[in-house]
């Protein structure tokens, strides 16, 4: 009996030593549910918010499952039904706000397929339940990151649970049946090794697919046709294309610079051209009218006109060549 005993643990210890945790990725699983109601048709719903682990032994076998599902977040499409299934009369959130699976034993039944024998815990009620489910080879996905999918179904008669409420039909039937179906599917990933919620939010792009390869192994960096998204090196990427074409390198400044535009720069240049010397003009018969007085004055006041409008148009220049040929 000792050696029997010994020899059962070893067996746990070397299990449990090489075991490895997969813990369920919620944003890719889901949990549906239903229900009978007056007879024929059915009320359909699912579980919103749960969790749980699927711990494998060394050779990928499952050996421990355990589920958490959170009683408020289910969800039937109707709000008033969604209250009463939380309420007092069902699943009585306040006092018992989860439902728990923990199994003691996995069977193997098929190449793919399991059993999972265990206690499964509903309000203050706990009963010997079993669960089937599948479970995949791994699989990665874009980033690298490893995926196992378990799909699995059960049904649960509510009445073991202590959760008998109803209303009689003709016939002695109910209005709600007392044998649920539950199914549904998880994505597991190694604990810990969850893929980013983000990574599914960047843009599908050819860029993005050739750095993907590579992160998976499918191809080697210096493979890639495409360059990285750095400015300077896509700056000489577009260089080095126009060289081998014979064309001129295009440079930012005289990107959109077309024969229409360069029509419109001059005409409006001459325009304002001969504004400047307008004003210019203008300018100089007045100040002249100013000063009338004295000939020295109005030496002086010449020299200063002149000065006004030689310093007035080469500023004008100076500011037409910048926005035609200036970088």
């Amino acid at each position: 009996m000792k050696s029997l005993f010994i020899s059962f643990l070893l067996i746990f210890i070397s299990e449990t030593t090489h075991a490895q945790k997969w813990a369920i990725n919620e944003d890719h699983s889901e949990v549906f549910f239903s229900v009978p109601y007056l007879k024929i048709s059915e009320v359909t719903g699912r579980f919103q918010r749960f969790n749980g682990e699927l711990t494998l032994n060394d050779n990928n076998r499952p050996i421990h499952l355990i589920l958490s599902i959170d009683v408020d977040s289910i969800e039937t499409g109707n709000k008033m039904r969604d209250g009463h299934l939380k309420g007092n009369d069902f699943l009585q959130k306040a006092r018992y706000p989860k439902i728990t699976f923990s199994s003691s034993s996995i069977i193997q039944t098929k190449d793919q397929s399991f059993v999972a024998n265990g206690m499964l815990t509903i309000r203050d009620v706990s009963r010997p339940y079993k669960v089937e489910f599948s479970l995949s080879s791994p699989v990665k996905d874009t980033w690298n990151y490893i995926s196992r999918f378990v799909k699995f179904k059960t049904s649960i008669r509510r009445s073991d649970f202590k959760i008998k409420w109803n209303k009689t039909l003709s016939d002695s039937k109910y209005l709600v049946g007392d044998l649920i179906q539950v199914w549904g599917t998880f994505q597991v990933q190694p604990l810990n090794f969850k893929t980013p919620d983000n990574k599914h939010m960047i843009p599908d792009t050819n860029y993005m697919r050739e750095r993907e390869r590579v992160a998976r192994g499918e191809m080697k960096e210096e493979d890639k046709v495409l360059t990285t998204l750095i400015p300077e090196k896509s700056k000489s990427l577009n260089v080095k294309n126009n060289s081998q074409k014979g064309q001129a390198p295009t440079t930012q400044e005289n990107k959109g610079k077309t024969f229409l535009w360069w029509t419109a720069f001059f005409i409006l240049g001459f325009m304002g051209f001969i504004s400047v010397i307008s004003i210019s003009v203008y300018s100089k018969g007045f100040i002249s009218e100013i000063f009338k007085e004295g000939q020295k004055e109005n030496t002086f006041i010449d020299y200063l006109s002149d000065a006004f409008l030689i310093a007035w148009v080469l500023i004008y220049s100076t500011a037409l060549w910048i926005i035609g040929w200036g970088k």
